[in-house]
């Protein structure tokens, strides 16, 4: 059996799913000098993140107007 291609979600859940990974990120990325030279597994999972929302952000349908706009 096979995963599920397909998430049924509205804007609002996945900007409240965004907003909750964006404060898990600046929660495990906070400035701690005594580790700044060392490999931790937070930063791993703050990547992890990064790349999650990035590919989030690729998969939303901008609005593109049918008609031109004027613009200024």
């Amino acid at each position: 059996m096979g995963y599920n291609p397909e998430f049924k979600i509205n804007p609002d859940q996945l900007e409240l799913i965004e907003d909750a990974l964006r404060s898990e990120m600046g929660r495990l990325t906070k400035p701690c000098p005594e580790k700044w030279n060392e490999k931790n597994p937070e930063q791993e999972s703050a990547k992890k993140i990064r790349e999650l929302l990035g590919h989030l952000h690729n998969q939303k349908r901008w609005y593109n107007p049918k008609e031109t706009v004027p613009l200024g």
